[in-house]
Parts: C-alpha cells; sequence; structure tokens
C-alpha cells in the first residue's frame, strides 16, 4: 500500500509478465523492461513505461515517481487495458475459438 511504482528490470520473464498484471490491477504504474512490454503486448507511454538501459530505466522510475500526469495517465490506461485483456467473456471466446481451430486440423 505504500509504494508508487513498480519496477520490472527484467532481461528474463519467466513468470514476471503476471506480476505486472498484478501491479497494475492494485493500482500502481509501471517501469519494466522492453521484453516485458512485449510479451504483454503494452505500449511505452501508454500502459507503462519502458527503459532497455540503466540510464533510460531509471528515468521512467523517476518520471512515475514525480510526475503526476504521467502516474495518472499511465495508471489509467493500464486498468483500462486490465479490463480489456482480462476479460473473462473475451478470454472464453479466444479459448473457444482456439478449440474450434484445432477440431479443423
Amino acid at each position: 500500500d505504500a509504494a508508487r511504482v513498480f519496477v520490472a528490470p527484467t532481461r528474463f520473464a519467466a513468470g514476471i509478465p503476471m506480476k505486472v498484471h498484478g501491479a497494475a490491477a492494485a493500482g500502481l504504474p509501471v517501469a519494466a523492461t522492453g521484453l516485458l512490454a512485449d510479451q504483454l503486448g503494452w505500449s511505452d507511454g501508454r500502459e507503462l513505461l519502458v527503459g532497455d538501459t540503466a540510464e533510460a530505466f531509471a528515468q521512467a522510475c523517476a518520471r512515475l515517481y514525480t510526475d503526476e500526469r504521467a502516474w495518472t495517465a499511465v495508471r489509467a490506461t493500464a486498468l483500462a487495458r486490465l479490463a480489456h485483456d482480462c476479460d473473462p467473456e473475451a478470454f472464453a471466446r479466444t479459448v473457444a475459438d482456439a478449440l474450434r481451430v484445432t477440431k479443423t486440423r
């Protein structure tokens, strides 16, 4: 409850994208690497801020921590994206479509 930013400086993503989802769902804007953004299908400056070098990552963290406008915008966009990406009905349709494709092969 005391955190202002979720920091995910990983070069490997075994399970980390789900931690990004969890943090964003809790209302924490995220600073992450491009690898995580790509795996989530999220965009730099929209659902999170990306930094792939030490300097760029530090700048992304600092911006989210100090820039209220960026913090609010990234937070709101990430929450909206989660509502879309994690919609149970959309998930059920995706699974049904995948099973339908598998049956036709």
